[in-house]
């Protein structure tokens, strides 16, 4: 499942990281500006930091290896057509990953689809997982680390009551 070299490939998940994390913090950077989190740091957040950082790569790359690896080749494996087998493979991956989080808002769903969608041809454009794990892992680093450190953790789920806004 991770790639088409038998494993993940560390030095371009590595890449991948390295690329991301400037493009995600300046994005987060932006998010705080238009909509600056209202509640306070939570009284344990050095606890959940750390939790964050050693436990959120690993989240990440199982839903990764589950909905774009699992999911995706074994949809994809059902088509003759290359490119039909990826259309229908990402539209069922992408839809599964949104219905797996929760939310039944649509601003949200788009979200987690947009994700999916990006971590999917990634996945097909190079051969293996790691661009997805890395896009994955970033987000939701550098997302959970921010409402950590500015506040907003409990606000921070994607739960059955969460709604967002055309901003996300």
């Amino acid at each position: 499942l991770s790639s088409v070299a038998g494993g993940i490939r560390w030095r371009w998940l590595l890449r991948c990281m390295v690329v991301l994390l400037p493009i995600w913090l300046l994005y987060l950077g932006i998010s705080v500006i238009f909509d600056a989190p209202q509640a306070a740091r939570p009284n344990d957040w050095p606890l959940l930091l750390i939790m964050v950082l050693t436990l959120t790569p690993l989240q990440a790359a199982a839903e990764e290896y589950v909905f774009r690896g699992w999911v995706m080749q074994n949809i994809g494996s059902w088509f003759a057509r290359p490119i039909l087998g990826l259309v229908i493979s990402l539209v069922v991956s992408a839809g599964l990953f949104a219905a797996a989080h929760g939310s039944p808002d649509p601003w949200i769903i788009g979200s987690l689809a947009c994700l999916a969608v990006a971590s999917g041809i990634a996945a097909w454009r190079t051969g293996g997982l790691e661009a997805g794990i890395a896009m994955h892992t970033v987000n939701n680093v550098t997302a959970f680390t921010a409402v950590i450190l500015f506040g907003g953790w409990q606000e921070s789920f994607i739960t059955p009551t969460t709604s967002a806004s055309p901003a996300v």
